[in-house]
């Protein structure tokens, strides 16, 4: 990647579980590109797993298979896997949440969501260091 540029490819747009076949030989086969545009593969992952992480309990191990399997189609660069982190790091669910929490509702239902996408950004916290490539971070430290 030069500086000032980054790849652009067609990404699917809204990445689920739920818009995936696997065909007989066990290959995933996307589906459902209603939202298909030209993006950063970054984002796409970042979207697959900012709508994975609130809803369960997820498994890092799970996500690390997701991010090995599209990088079988489309290795992320270095600089990628950091958009990624960044996107992902992003506390955007959490304002939303306080947001919807000063208009009022149910204070116990409200905070229950909170206390989710609190913990959901804290794994994501622990979670991000084992997608960056961690020799390139020791050696700018060293820098």
């Amino acid at each position: 990647i030069d500086k000032g540029s980054y790849r652009s490819v067609l990404t699917h747009g809204r990445l689920s579980r739920h818009h995936l076949l696997h065909a007989t030989s066990g290959q995933p086969l996307l589906i459902n590109f209603e939202r298909a545009s030209l993006d950063t593969p970054a984002r796409d992952l970042a979207t697959l797993c900012r709508h994975g992480f609130p809803h369960s309990l997820w498994d890092e191990n799970e996500v690390l298979r997701w991010f090995a399997r599209y990088e079988q189609h489309l290795p992320l660069v270095t600089a990628e896997k950091y958009l990624v982190s960044a996107y992902l790091l992003f506390p955007e669910p959490v304002y939303y949440t306080m947001m919807d929490y000063r208009k009022g509702g149910n204070e116990l239902e409200l905070t229950q969501k909170l206390e989710k996408r609190i913990y959901a950004l804290r794994k994501v916290q622990r979670f991000v260091p084992k997608i960056v490539p961690q020799e390139e971070e020791e050696a700018s430290n060293q820098s």
